[in-house]
């Protein structure tokens, strides 16, 4: 299965894919990636303005150039984005990426799909942008 997910900077508070579920988002300062998480039944806004968020955001914000990277996946014809590709999206691309505030996945893949592949577009800040669980 391949999913491919477009990403797109968060340009203000307003930004129409805050309200997205089924997301996946990323906190960023300069080009470095610090945190990568999923909005699953709640919006990317009410992940980002959770209570496990707190200490997430006031380190963002002692950053400079502190952004936000807002990502929906779509599947390919025939498959569908359910609740658990949407976490082995999460665990592939924090294992691959290791972001330094993600603390869960950073050294074994938690996902047993082989075969699985994630293919990153938009805005995607890195040269590499597809990722497969072998």
């Amino acid at each position: 299965m391949t999913v491919h997910i477009d990403w797109r900077w968060s340009k203000g508070p307003k930004n129409p894919r805050l309200g997205w579920d089924r997301a996946l988002y990323a906190y960023f300062s300069g080009t470095r990636m610090f945190y990568l998480g999923k909005a699953e039944t709640s919006s990317v806004e009410q992940r980002l303005a959770a209570k496990d968020h707190e200490d997430h955001r006031a380190k963002l914000v002692r950053s400079h150039d502190p952004r936000i990277l807002v990502g929906r996946p779509r599947a390919e014809a025939g498959n569908r984005v359910t609740q658990p590709v949407l976490r082995d999206i999460e665990a592939l691309l924090i294992y691959r990426l290791k972001p330094a505030w993600n603390k869960q996945g950073i050294r074994s893949s938690l996902i047993r799909r082989p075969g699985f592949r994630v293919v990153c577009e938009g805005d995607w800040p890195f040269s590499r942008s597809a990722f497969l669980n072998v």
